[in-house]
This record gives C-alpha cells, structure tokens and sequence, in this order.
C-alpha cells in the first residue's frame, strides 16, 4: 500500500496513451477533479482506492488503482501534569504522557528546554508564563504536536495601596494593600513605627491613630495560599505634620 500520513499530498499523473476527451478522477473519499494530472491532500485517515475514467472518442473507460493510498491517524495523547502554579524558584512539574501509537516524545516546556521522555520531571527557574506542548512520532512516522497546559510561575510582591499618605496630628491612617500574587493572599504583617510608639497589626485593612509628627515607613508582610511570602519597606509613606499655631486677641470698641 502507499501510505501517508493526514495532511499527505499525493500527485496523480495520467500515463494512458490515448488523448481523451475527459478525465475524471476519484480520489476516493468522494472529491472529484477533471485535471489531467492533479494533486490532492488527504487530511482524514482512511484506506483511499483512486479511480480514474476516461473518455476518448465517446468511448468510456474507468480503472480503479489496485492498492490503497493507506492514510494514517498522528499519534494521541493524554497528558497530565502537577503544578501549574507555583511562586518560589526552582519551580519543579512532573508531566506524563499516555498513548497508544507514538514510539517517540519530545516535549518543549515553554522555557527554552526539551525532553525525549514519556513522563518527564521539570524544574523551571525563572519566573513567568510557559506554554508546554507534546510532540509525538508513531511507527509510520507521523507527528502530532498538541498544547498541554500553561505553567505560571509567578513571585509574590507585597504593595502598598497608598505610600503617600499626608495629614496633620494626631492623624487616624487605615492601611490598604494590592499586593501581586498567583494565589489568593492570606496573611498579614503590618509595623509602623513613630517616635512614640510601634505600631504592629495582622489585619488585612488596619487603622493606626498616629499622635507624632513626622515622616514615618510603613512595612508590610504578605503570605498567600502556597506559602509563598514577601517583605517590603515602604519608606516616607507617612508624613504627619502638626496643626497650625492659634493666636489670636479681642479688643473692645
């Protein structure tokens, strides 16, 4: 049998010696071409017999080829992997790969490395976005790659809502965040310090009342779901002044 793989293009060459007054092809899946020698893509697997009919002075002939064009399927997969998300580095996905054709995998986890493994472990060490996809190869020799699933490794980043907050004394101040996390955050740290006092809370919005003047640094601790934490200091969020001097005297007219 010929055989190919879906996608397959196959070139048809009429080699019959007389000049005929109508060619018709039958490419065996139900398409039809009147060209003398075309060309067809088969892109659906299958055993395709070709017929070919000719007319030559208004006599009819047809022939069918006596072997299969033989289309193969590419090989399929099911995939799997753990840990899609993660926020600390090294970052390491277990991938497995189950199929019933393919002899051969290569599999390109999205950061500039590839594995020939069936069911490969991966570290990933930087952050970001990383679109894995699966190449097989079966024993006829055709190749199907497919999308397996997006890995975002992304690093927690504890950001205050407001580091530019301006009152005089004595200065009420609720603290806000929209930190960047993969996960939902789940804890927090708060500590201001000021001349007089430290201010430490684990709520997630807390309200200080501040009583001293000047310019003071706010730091925040974030913790999400997976565990992964970050620090920051945000320095001069707070300026607190004091309230302007009364003075004033009443005469009698």
């Amino acid at each position: 049998d010929m055989e190919g793989c879906e996608g397959t293009t196959v070139s048809f060459t009429d080699n019959s010696p007389n000049v005929a007054d109508n060619v018709e092809w039958d490419f065996g899946d139900g398409t039809i071409s009147n060209e003398t020698n075309p060309s067809y893509t088969y892109n659906n697997s299958g055993c395709y017999y070709v017929k070919l009919t000719r007319t030559v002075g208004g006599c009819v002939n047809e022939r069918y080829m006596t072997q299969c064009i033989n289309i193969q399927e590419p090989p399929a997969f099911n995939t799997n992997n753990d840990n899609n998300f993660g926020c600390s580095l090294p970052h390491v996905v277990n991938f497995s790969s189950a199929s019933a054709s393919a002899e051969s995998w290569e599999w390109d986890f999205g950061d500039g490395t590839t594995s020939t493994a069936q069911n490969p472990t991966h570290s990933y060490t930087t952050f970001g976005d990383f679109d894995v996809y699966i190449t097989g190869v079966n024993a006829q020799g055709c190749i199907d790659s497919v999308f397996v699933n997006t890995i975002t490794v992304q690093a927690v980043e504890a950001i205050l809502t407001d580091s530019d907050i301006q009152g005089c004394a004595p200065l009420e101040v609720t603290l806000g965040e929209n930190s960047t996390s993969i996960t939902a955050i789940t804890s927090w740290s708060w500590e201001l310090a000021t001349t007089s006092n430290t201010f430490i809370s684990f709520s997630e919005n807390p309200t200080f009342n501040i009583v001293d003047t000047g310019v003071f640094n706010v730091v925040l601790t974030v913790t999400n779901t997976l565990g992964c934490s970050d620090t920051e200091t945000f320095v001069g969020a707070i300026e607190v002044g004091d309230n302007p001097t009364l003075n004033f005297s009443a005469t009698p007219v």
